[in-house]
């Protein structure tokens, strides 16, 4: 389905989600008036950053909530990146799953549990476990969560992955697959922030992020995943796909927050600039962004980062600023 041009939003539809403690908008300024309010393992509220989300619909829950969430910190007590798990039942107030301790898995504590193997930098302060991907897998009934091990000077990174079916007992990690890095500065940047969406039975498809990063093809969210085929058009910093009838929503930035479209996950062009740093929280820049479908199928609910500070906010936007509607 080929969308028609990217449109502004003249209409001024007021969103009052359950638990959102301010109006929303539907037009620009997309901006949060401030972040979210949840912290990491650190305490710190300015650590929170690469959100990812599951949304099981206003009529289903997993393990008892209808949202779940990953994040990481940002620097907090373990040192670097490691994610996180939060639920809620509205977009707005996540919290940490009874029973679960966060971070869910730090480096030390993965080598620990795999003794036979090692670290890309034998010095576990050094590198991270980042860019967390969560994704439901409806067959199995189970939460996936991808991420990703790697350190900026490392010719390789890592695909982990730790699963659980209530939100609360999660998998001793697993080493998916090991990638070589693709870009010539040799910068670990080459899985930047990974999205698996499903396309049809037996084709999956990671989409990376960021400049010399690309597609790679898999049967199953589980891989093996091929040589990524290389992003063409325009690029972005840390972003968040979504997949339907034959178009990938794109949604991430840097310097701003914007819309992306592709019809086959690696010629991609950039739609609409959406969300511009305009508050406080904001002023460092953007981080990841994440979308995913409301439920009155126009428009997505959007959770999106900010970096130093590193924070996650939460807003609505609708699909016509991708061309849709």
């Amino acid at each position: 389905m080929l969308l028609s041009s990217a449109k502004s939003n003249d209409e001024l539809a007021i969103f009052a989600d359950s638990g959102v403690p301010y109006p929303i908008a539907g037009r620009s300024p997309f901006n949060a008036p401030h972040p979210m309010p949840f912290t990491v393992d650190s305490g710190n509220p300015e650590q929170s950053c690469h959100p990812t989300v599951v949304d099981f619909g206003p009529d289903r829950k997993f393990g008892g909530y209808r949202y779940w969430m990953s994040v990481t910190d940002y620097g907090g007590q373990h040192n670097g990146e490691n994610p996180h798990i939060l639920c809620s039942n509205d977009p707005y107030n996540f919290a940490w799953p009874e029973g679960v301790q966060n971070p869910l898995w730090t480096v030390q504590q993965m080598y620990d549990l795999h003794p036979d193997m090692s670290p890309l930098n034998p010095d576990v302060n050094q590198q991270w476990n980042s860019d967390p991907e969560l994704v439901y897998d409806q067959d199995k009934n189970i939460l996936a969560l991808f991420y990703r091990e790697m350190w900026p000077s490392g010719g390789k990174e890592r695909l982990w992955l730790t699963t659980s079916s209530d939100g609360r007992t999660w998998s001793i990690p697993e080493l998916l697959q090991e990638f070589d890095n693709e870009r010539a500065e040799g910068d670990g940047l080459s899985l930047l922030s990974p999205c698996i969406v499903k396309v049809a039975q037996d084709d999956w498809r990671m989409i990376c992020w960021g400049e010399g990063a690309g597609m790679r093809r898999a049967k199953t969210m589980y891989g093996p995943w091929s040589k990524p085929e290389s992003w063409k058009g325009d690029g972005s910093w840390h972003g968040s796909v979504y997949y339907k009838d034959g178009v990938f929503y794109g949604f991430g930035g840097l310097h701003s927050q914007d819309a992306f479209v592709s019809y086959d996950g690696v010629n991609w062009v950039r739609r609409a600039r959406i969300i511009s740093p305009s508050k406080e929280f904001e002023r460092g820049g953007m981080y990841r962004g994440f979308i995913t479908p409301h439920e009155d199928g126009k428009n997505f609910r959007v959770w999106y980062g900010t970096q130093w500070p590193f924070h996650i906010a939460y807003t609505v936007l609708p699909k016509s600023l991708w061309g849709e509607g």
